[in-house]
Parts: structure tokens; sequence; C-alpha cells
């Protein structure tokens, strides 16, 4: 059996040794090339879109499933771990890029950051793309991929301009789905935020944060202090732009992390706690129990035997 997360198969960027920055592949190719068999959970050191086109299954987001629908868009941070479990032979894209790879090609990271389709400590659902979406991402999917196979003169440079596309597109949608008025696109294609870029900032510095040190720091004077600002602020701030407290953004973190070493090693619940930042194992079980409703012995027992994998 396992005995530690980074047991967790973690696919890199690259191809015959070489790290790439970035690739696209089409998911009928990946099917074949694997002989239909279906890949275990694992997890990626990059950033990853897949856009589900046609095909049955479900797919399956740290903890999270969901059914497979047609066109169907789903954005991977670095780190989370999923498995598609497909029935037949999928249709659809993929692309695979990293943070270097935006900001090589001259893309603000920021700015890449306030589209907001990626959350490494949250699993955000899928869009749905509706016509005539459709057909626009496709013809955006069919230039990057002409793009990537005749590495022409900057060719990155025009990858990475189709992509700003293709993200900016998913972004729209995804802000007409939630019938929202969220952030807006300016003339010049600037992301602006509502209350202010700083704000957005102090965000994703905090979501940063939390995902690096959530086994270390607990409280939210902690993250408070290292973004020079108080508490309450802090919590209203992150409240405000995506409905949790930062306290429950911090909790929700530890408690994926903890999900994931039930599943996929053999710790005891001792060593869980202590390598999670618990001084007192018997408050690391309180807690677990009171985010899941089930011991951590228990949730072990239920996850491998499938009987715990939350539906979307």
């Amino acid at each position: 059996m396992l005995s530690h997360l980074a047991q967790i198969p973690l696919v890199k960027l690259q191809h015959e040794d070489h790290a790439l920055s970035f690739a696209i592949k089409d998911m009928a190719e990946i099917n074949d090339a694997h002989h239909g068999m279906i890949e275990p959970p694992h997890r990626h050191n990059f950033y990853t879109l897949i856009w589900h086109k046609s095909g049955a299954g479900v797919h399956v987001v740290d903890f999270v499933q969901y059914d497979l629908a047609p066109n169907q868009i789903y954005f991977l941070a670095p780190g989370q771990v999923h498995q598609i479990i497909g029935r037949g032979r999928p249709e659809g894209w993929v692309l695979l890029f990293t943070r270097d790879f935006i900001e090589e090609a001259g893309w603000a990271w920021q700015q890449f950051v306030q589209l907001g389709l990626y959350d490494a400590c949250q699993q955000l659902p899928p869009i749905q793309v509706l016509p005539p979406e459709v057909d626009l991402l496709e013809g955006l999917m069919q230039s990057i991929k002409q793009e990537f196979l005749a590495e022409g003169i900057e060719t990155n440079a025009m990858i990475a301009s189709l992509l700003r596309m293709v993200l900016i597109t998913c972004y729209r949608h995804k802000q007409q789905q939630l019938q929202a008025p969220g952030a807006l696109l300016s003339e010049s294609n600037n992301i602006t935020e509502g209350p202010s870029s700083r704000q957005q900032q102090t965000v994703q510095q905090f979501m940063t944060l939390v995902e690096a040190q959530h086994q270390k720091l607990h409280q939210v004077g902690q993250y408070a202090e290292l973004l020079s600002v108080s508490a309450g602020y802090l919590n209203e701030l992150i409240k405000s732009h995506t409905g949790r407290t930062a306290k429950d953004v911090i909790m929700d973190r530890l408690v994926l992390t903890a999900k994931r070493e039930a599943l996929f090693t053999d710790r005891s619940s001792k060593e869980v706690a202590f390598a999670l930042g618990f001084e007192d194992p018997a408050h690391f079980s309180k807690f677990f129990k009171t985010a899941t409703d089930t011991t951590f012995m228990a949730y072990r027992q239920q996850v491998r035997t499938g009987t715990a994998a939350a539906t979307a």
C-alpha cells in the first residue's frame, strides 16, 4: 500500500525527458495511447484545461465526482488529484501549460489569476459550453494544434495569444452561467475587479499562502500578519470574493489534505494529525469528525471501498 502522499503519481509536462511549458492533446489519442485503460488517480505539476466534447463516464477531482456530459470544460490547478473513468472512446481537447509559459509570453500573471478559473484550494465545477462558443473554441483549438506542431517563428507567442482567447472565452461563459456581474473586460482585455485589483491580489495571495502553509498555519491571524492586514478585514474580504470565510478556506484545505492521506497513504490518524500541524491528535480527530461526520479511520474504509465519493 502507499505510504505517503508523495506516492500519488505526479505527471510532469515533458516529452522524451525534455521539459515542456505547453502542450495540446486530443482526448481520443490519449485514450488510444493507453489502449482504453483507465489511468489511476494522479496529479499534475502544471495547469490543465480539459474540454470533454463527447463520451460517457465520471470525472473525480479531489473526491468530488462529476458525471461527464458533452461540452464540459474542467480546470485543474497543479497538485489537484483527479481521475477520468470513461466508458468508450472520448472526444475532446486537453491543454497543458505552466506559469512560466504564461509569463514568458508576456501575459501578466495577475491577469491570468483574476480570471478565477483555477483554484487549488477548492474544486470548481466545470462550465458547460453552448453554441456559438463551441464553434469558436473548436477553431481556437485547431489553430493552437497547428501552431504547436509547426514550431514556427514566435510559436509560443502565438499559442499564448490563442490560449488567452480560450481562457477569456471560458471566463465570459462562466460569468454568464453564474448570472453575476463579476469582473469586466476592458477594451485592452485587462481584467479589473469590482472592488479593486488590490483586493483581488490580496485574495490570491491568501489562497497561495493557504495552499503552501495550511499544514503549519491554521489561524486566520497568522495569514493576516503575513499579508499585513487585520484578521477581521481578511475574513470579510475572502467572504466577499469567495462566499467562504478565511477560516473556512483554511479548514477546507486541511480537510482535503486529510482526505488524500486517508485514501492514498497508510498513515495512522495520529501520524496524519502531526503531519497537518495538530499538536494534539485528539484535536485532529474532533476536527475531522466535525468536518466529515465520521472518524478518520471510518472515512478511510469508506473511501477505499468506494462508498464515500461525493457527487457534485
